[in-house]
């Protein structure tokens, strides 16, 4: 009798302690029928705003360490059947099959007086400060950058220098440095205070939690011609000096601006220490990833620039919502979808991507040539009790471009009656290459904020831990996008 009532008392235990033993979970999820990976299915804890959202290998990792045995796990993609699961029935390495719903899309003749597109996209707006109201809160964001640069050709030959230190040697070096393939991946995972503002703004404050960064190692080459340069233009720091530039028949100047920190300066030494340690362009975490962006995109803002077509009635995150596909016509770059929400006409989600024909216009004058390859995004909103938030985006950009031109830089001395020139430089560029990028983001938690704690919080940051190849234990005990294959294979080349 004591022994049964022991184990009973442990089984309650098990149940209202969180889990333990195993602090997250990856898995796949598939489609039932065809077993295809399934990409950016919500992935969340009912009742709650934590989770997830699975990768473009339809791959996921959540954390357990927030989540008790008795809660639920929710996985939702458009046209699908909720699948909820108990925590207790998940485990690691584990394949989600999700279904399609026997009925794709429902006719809309069921609505009465049912808007056309346009008027949909009208009462969206209308009720934007209703659906996407701005209030005190506090989110965990985990924010992932892949960029990558290919470079096809770079000439560079030097036709003249008065400096010293510029000779065809620097200038063979720095071609030779410059690495023709180059991919780097940071991931940042933070914490984000906001609180409303004035004039429609919002204030905001960062807690750095983890920040890792997989990238080349360039062996110190372009760190030593990066000083050199900046030296030569850093050097004359008094308002009497200014810089020419000359490409061709066009040239410009401007006046000359510090940016380099004297070796001696103590105190910018300092500062400049500990600024590693603290978060660097922390503005940009402020603002989530198109976060209410598309409000100013013209399939938003200018749909007469727009065919749209209404094409039924589909199920998205537990709502019924409107699907629009939508396509340029005039002066337009895109197409994709939209989801409006059939009861509150919130957006819950947005796909859109480069039309063929705009892929193939570009720029190509007087020796510059630019062709946008891919502009792609992918936006997710959640609802809770208070109105509709960002859960995930995603942008994609690629582009080929080209300079193919003289260049010349000029210091000179402002005198009367004629401007001294203190040195110059003329050069030959071919530079020929392709780079793309793929930013992401991800709300892992939220809940409201008191808006009166504000002014206590000191933002801190937090030392990045630079990798040169993937491992799973990096992120060990976190929530986040998991890594795509192509991430979790890449090894960064180190040069010693």
């Amino acid at each position: 009798m004591i022994k049964w009532t022991i184990q009973v008392i442990l089984g309650l235990l098990c149940f209202s302690i969180p889990l333990s033993a195993q602090q997250q979970i990856s898995g796949l999820i598939i489609d039932a029928a065809t077993e295809k990976p399934m990409l950016f299915v919500n992935i969340a804890v009912v009742g709650s705003t934590y989770g997830t959202v699975s990768n473009q290998n339809g791959e996921f990792t959540l954390n357990l360490e927030k989540i008790t045995q008795t809660d639920s796990i929710a996985f939702h993609f458009i046209a699908y059947e909720t699948l909820t699961k108990s925590v207790i029935d998940l485990t690691d390495g584990m394949t989600i099959k999700m279904k399609e719903k026997p009925v794709k899309f429902r006719t809309i003749a069921i609505i009465a007086n049912p808007y056309n597109p346009k008027e949909l996209i009208k009462k969206a707006l209308e009720r934007k400060e209703e659906n996407y109201p701005s209030i005190a809160q506090k989110r965990e964001v985990f924010k992932r950058s892949n960029n990558a640069s290919y470079i096809n050709t770079f000439e560079l030959s030097l036709k003249k220098s008065t400096v010293p230190d510029i000779d065809e040697n620097l200038v063979n070096e720095m071609v030779d440095s410059i690495p023709k393939y180059n991919r780097s991946y940071t991931d940042h995972l933070y914490t984000l205070y906001t609180i409303p503002a004035d004039s429609a703004k919002t204030k905001n404050k960062v807690e750095g939690i983890k920040k890792v960064i997989l990238k080349e190692d360039d062996g110190g080459e372009l760190d030593r011609i990066s000083m050199i340069l900046t030296e030569l233009f850093d050097t004359q720091t008094n308002d009497k000096t200014f810089l020419k530039y000359k490409t061709g028949p066009f040239f410009f100047r401007e006046s000359h601006v510090q940016v380099s920190i004297a070796d001696d300066d103590s105190i910018a030494l300092a500062k400049r220490k500990q600024d590693s340690l603290f978060l660097r362009n922390k503005e940009k975490l402020y603002v989530l990833d198109e976060d209410l962006n598309w409000w100013s995109w013209d399939f938003i803002q200018k749909p007469n620039r727009y065919k749209y077509h209404n094409d039924g009635i589909i199920g998205i995150g537990g709502e019924d919502a409107y699907a629009l596909s939508f396509t340029g016509i005039v002066r337009a770059n895109y197409q994709g979808m939209i989801y409006i929400s059939i009861d509150t006409y919130a957006i819950l989600r947005i796909e859109y991507s480069l039309k063929a024909r705009k892929k193939e216009k570009g720029i190509k004058l007087l020796g510059v040539n630019y062709n946008e390859e891919e502009d792609a995004g992918l936006l997710l909103y959640e609802k809770d009790e208070y109105g509709y938030f960002l859960k995930y985006s995603m942008s994609q950009n690629a582009n080929r471009y080209g300079v193919k031109r003289p260049f010349e830089i000029i210091r000179k001395e402002k005198r009367f009656p004629l401007n001294k020139k203190l040195y110059e430089i003329a050069l030959n560029m071919n530079l020929q290459g392709f780079q793309e990028s793929c930013f992401e983001t991800l709300v892992v938690f939220r809940e409201e904020f008191n808006k009166e704690n504000f002014e206590a919080i000191q933002e801190r940051g937090v030392k990045p831990e630079r990798i040169t190849s993937h491992s799973d234990s990096i992120w060990e005990g976190y929530s986040i996008i998991e890594p795509t294959k192509q991430m979790k294979e890449y090894q960064a080349k180190i040069n010693k």
